[in-house]
Parts: C-alpha cells; structure tokens; sequence
C-alpha cells in the first residue's frame, strides 16, 4: 500500500513538472526576454522605442502625442530617422513650408540617403523657384531612388528647357555625369530648339538619333533630313550618298538615314562591309535606312558574298516608300559564292507621295532553314536605269 502510495505521489510530481515546462516550452518568450536583457541592457529600451515608431507610423494620434513620442524615440534613438517620417509627410500634405523645411534638414542629416527628405527638399525648392536648388536635388535623387528615375529626368527636362535652367544644365552635362545622357535623349525628344540641341550633341553625339527619330516618328521627314544634314561634321557634308554610307563604314551620322542594324543578325565589319548571318527562319529586318531620292528610274546595286542553301532561307533587300509603304523593288541574294558579285535591279519611283523612302535588308524564311552568311561591302542608287 506504502508502496503504491510512493508511487502515485511521484506520477502526481512528474505531471506538475511537465505542466510547468510545457508552459516554458509553450510560451519561450519570457524567457527570451530576460536572456536578451542581460545580453542587451538596452532592449526593452529598443522594444518601446519600437511600439511608439509603429504607433507613429500606422495610428493617427492627436499632434501633442505625437510630439511627445517623438521626443521619447529621439531621446533614445538620436540617429533613428523613423519618427520623423509622417510628420514631414504630414508638414508636406498641409504645405506647412518652415516644418518641412527643418524636419527634411534634420532627417537629411541622420541619414543622407533618405528618399523622403530629399523629394521634399525637392518640393520646398520647387516652391521657391530657386532652379540651382531644384536641379541638385532632383539629380541626387536619380541616384537615390532609381525606381523613379524616368519621372525625375523627366522633370529636369522641364526645368532644362526654360532660360535659367540651361546654364545649370550646361555646367551640369559639361562633367558627364551618369544621369546626364537619359536627361539629354529626353530633351531630343522633346526640345524644339535645335540650335540648344546641337550645343548637347557636342556633350552626348547619341542624342542625335533620339532627335531625328522623333521626327520622324511625327512625320516630320523634311525637317528630320534637315536635321541629319546639319548634324554631321561639316567634312562630310559635300560627301553625302544615296544610300547614305553606302560601304557600310563607322560613319557618323544619324539614324535612321544612317544605317539602324539588328545586331541579333548583323554587324559592321572592322574595315567595311556588313556582315550577316541569318538562321533561315522568320522574317526579320537586319538593316535598314532611310533614304531620299527623287522620282524616276534608277538601279539599285549591291555587292555580296557568302554562302547559302537551298531551300534553306535567303536575304533580300527591299526598296519602299516611307508614307505608303508601297513596295518599288525587291531584290533577293541568291547564290552567294565566296567571291564578291555585284547585282543590279531596275526600279522607278513614282512622284507622288513618295520623297522619302525605306531602303530594307530583311530574312526570307525557308522550308528547310539554314544558316545563311554573307557580307556586302556596298549598296548604291544610280539615276540612270537604262
């Protein structure tokens, strides 16, 4: 009896210490909590700091309390940025210019990284029309807040265009900083002005095919082969062909009455000549350009070697006009041999609605694709198709 007495008493023992420890097992966290705080004297500290940051950041509480947090959090947390958060969004909603003046000031002092305080130090300059300002802190941000930064070149090219803000852009581009070649397409894009855009070009040569692009793209293609001819080097001028860079060579000149080239499918040799490789299915544009040739009869020429297979896919250069895409000529590369050869097709250009046309070498898909190679060192347009 003794015996099964001991016994029951000791089940009974076991049972109350394994209820004591599954509740330690259960809920481990006040356990952790004072490990943490031998280890860290300063974690409830940090973990209130914490509660009123949440407090600040996610419940609308009356300014008084507010402020008082803040000081809490500041008190503890002199470096910590957080707290001060929504009350410069608050001081931004309500234009409140001294709070968010002095709140975006000390933020960008604790940390000169903060997104937040620089656009607003963005908006307070904006405010004040001060453009030097405004032009450095929209720069900054770029770097800052890369997600955004199509919307800030955006506005930099807005600041860009009026007077006062071109001598800031000029001092600005003449360093070549990162962000200035996204800021100078944008202005070709959008800038009237060429005389201003050519001063930018000097800075950034690729801004040229952005310009003459969008005008084209409006329909613009006078002022576009005005453009083009203005923005070459004054050398080359009296030297313009049809088609332009006829020897496929690396000259300057904008697209795309320069030569625009699928570099999937081509590319320009070291010395001269365009080199292509074409797979034998799909068909896909390798090189193109715009040209401008007058109305009558002309021979197209150009001058080819490689190989090719049968059934297997070929090129084939094609000559349209630009507005109506009515097709003049269409001159397929067959039989490429290893040696160079030079072929002709006659065609005419009608006079009307077609000042402007598409010189195109495209892929014709095969039945059974191979790879076709080849490499022209020269394309011409002659008046006299006789």
């Amino acid at each position: 009896m003794i015996t099964r007495l001991l016994i029951g008493e000791f089940i009974i023992l076991l049972a109350f210490m394994g209820c004591l420890l599954a509740g330690r097992l259960l809920d481990p966290w006040p356990a952790y909590h004072t490990l943490t705080s031998v280890v860290d004297p300063d974690f409830e500290l940090r973990r209130s700091r914490q509660n009123l940051t949440d407090i600040l950041n996610n419940e609308p509480i009356p300014p008084e309390d507010a402020r008082r947090a803040r000081n809490t959090i500041a008190l503890s947390a002199p470096f910590d940025t957080q707290p001060y958060i929504p009350a410069l969004i608050q001081a931004s909603e309500t234009r409140d210019v001294d709070a968010m003046s002095s709140l975006a000031t000390h933020i960008t002092r604790l940390d000169p990284r903060e997104r937040t305080a620089r656009f607003v130090a963005a908006e307070i300059a904006a405010q004040q029309q001060d453009a030097v300002l405004l032009f450095d802190r929209l720069t900054r941000l770029i770097t800052l807040d890369p997600e955004r930064r199509q919307a800030y070149i955006t506005r930099l090219a807005e600041l860009s265009a009026t007077p006062y803000g071109r001598d800031i852009l000029f001092d600005a581009v003449a360093e070549k900083p990162d962000w200035a070649r996204g800021l100078v397409n944008e202005l070709a894009r959008q800038s009237n002005d060429p005389a201003f855009l050519l001063q930018l070009f000097e800075y950034y040569p690729d801004g040229q095919n952005t310009y003459v692009k969008t005008l084209v793209r409006e329909g613009e293609l006078e002022r576009a082969h005005i453009a083009f001819l203005d923005l070459l080097p004054q050398t080359r001028r009296p030297r313009v062909t049809t088609p332009y860079n006829r020897e496929f060579d690396e000259l300057e000149g904008a697209q795309p009455f320069n030569w625009v080239i699928n570099r999937r499918f081509g590319s320009l040799e070291p010395t001269s000549g365009l080199a292509v490789s074409f797979f034998g299915g799909g068909s896909p544009e390798i090189a193109k350009q715009l040209i401008r040739a007058p109305a009558g009869p002309f021979l197209f020429t150009f001058v080819s070697q490689g190989e090719t297979h049968a059934n297997g896919g070929h090129l084939q250069w094609t000559i349209s006009c630009a507005r109506s895409d009515q097709v003049l000529l269409q001159a397929p590369v067959l039989d490429l041999t290893d040696t160079p050869t030079e072929t002709s097709t006659a065609f005419e250009i009608p006079s009307a609605n077609c000042h402007f046309q598409y010189l195109t070498l495209s892929g014709v898909a095969g039945a059974y694709p191979k790879i076709t190679r080849a490499v022209f060192s020269e394309t011409r347009l002659s008046g006299d198709a006789s």
